[in-house]
């Protein structure tokens, strides 16, 4: 069975939720304007995952709240 035919049998497309996972980009300015495009109209901003270097390498320990917080101011100057 092909990727199509097995979309075709398996999935229904209805209107609903938006969902944008963003994963392993470079750190840019053309890259985040692409992941604010891709997020427009976003309400809930969930960070799920930072690469092991925030939380285990002794130069980045306790990284991870940093760049929680990061990232929730920068959705709340977006979504303002």
């Amino acid at each position: 069975m092909t990727l199509g035919e097995l979309r075709r049998c398996a999935l229904r497309l209805v209107p609903g939720q938006k969902i944008a996972y963003v994963t392993d980009v470079a750190d840019d300015s053309r890259n985040a304007s692409r992941i604010v495009a891709l997020a427009a109209g976003t309400r809930t901003l969930i960070p799920f995952h930072f690469s092991p270097r925030y939380s285990f390498s002794p130069s980045y320990s306790g990284r991870e709240s940093e760049l929680r917080a990061e990232a929730a101011e920068a959705f709340r100057g977006a979504s303002t």
